[in-house]
């Protein structure tokens, strides 16, 4: 089914009379309907029988307002060919140029990131001053375009090419550098944009093996604090239970037993069995608490 043959079996005409309703919610009573449309279905002779509107859309699986639509399209053109659908014909949306993604990036670029001292081997996220964010730095953008005499663009944009094409955050990790690797960092990064000499060249490469040698140091004595931290929670596991210098409850007097077990009906009945079963001897001074010989 066309949009064609629609508007050739869909025939639309000035209606012929105008009836007021009294109660109509509309303007003055006056239905705002202009046009009468007549439906017809061609036979294998090539005649048009008119039918109702019903019939017809249930004919060809449509809806009123696809009819509708097609109809005023062919009432905009003046003739009865139904212009081509307009829709995917469209011009491609203005895109951002490249190099002006390019000035975002070498703006993001410009502020000193730093990696974390001790996990280096786990990830490849850099970290830039906890001072800063995406809002603070954006506004630098804008100002460093306006000083440049160059449009800066929305502030999305920059916020999607700062997550999509770097791997940042401004939290200070919690293993973070300290000030010697910071210094190596700012002492390379001002050798990056200038051309250098045979001298500069040579202290690029000092400084380079300098502080692989740091950071090398740094991650094994980590490795080492973490290793001694798992050996003093595995010894504290492990500590030996002294054996006891008697290897039975010592003797009571007995007169102090008795003092004891009058005492039951206000002990828990569960710590009771500890009273009943405690030794007692007559040849005990109840004055003297007895004192194990820590020689035998």
């Amino acid at each position: 089914m066309t949009d064609q043959y629609i508007a050739e079996t869909v025939k639309e005409t000035t209606k012929q009379r105008t009836r007021i309703r009294k109660e109509c919610e509309k303007e003055d009573g006056i239905s705002r309907r202009k046009f009468t449309r007549n439906y017809f279905l061609t036979t294998d002779e090539n005649q048009s029988i008119e039918i109702c509107q019903a019939m017809y859309l249930q004919t060809f699986d449509l809806t009123l307002k696809k009819v509708r639509i097609i109809v005023e399209k062919k009432r905009a053109s003046q003739s009865n060919i139904c212009p081509m659908d307009g829709r995917g014909k469209h011009f491609k949306h203005s895109k951002i140029q490249t190099d002006r993604k390019d000035v975002i990036r070498k703006h993001i670029n410009s502020f000193p990131a730093y990696n974390s001292h001790y996990s280096r081997e786990r990830t490849s996220k850099k970290y830039l001053s906890p001072d800063l964010s995406v809002a603070e730095i954006y506004r630098l953008y804008c100002k460093y375009c306006r000083n440049n005499n160059i449009n800066h663009e929305k502030e999305s944009m920059y916020r999607k090419i700062f997550n999509e094409d770097f791997n940042l955050s401004f939290h200070s990790p919690a293993n973070d550098t300290c000030a010697k690797c910071d210094q190596f960092n700012v002492s390379l990064r001002s050798m990056e944009s200038k051309q250098l000499t045979k001298e500069e060249e040579d202290e690029q490469g000092k400084l380079l093996m300098e502080r692989e040698k740091h950071l090398d140091l740094a991650e094994t004595a980590y490795k080492q604090k973490s290793r001694g931290s798992t050996r003093n929670r595995k010894n504290e596991m492990e500590i030996e239970q002294p054996e006891p210098i008697n290897s039975e409850p010592l003797p009571l007097a007995d007169i102090k037993v008795k003092d004891l077990l009058g005492l039951l009906p206000y002990i828990s009945k569960y710590n009771r069995p500890f009273y009943q079963n405690l030794k007692k001897s007559n040849d005990i001074d109840a004055d003297i608490i007895p004192v194990p010989d820590i020689n035998d």
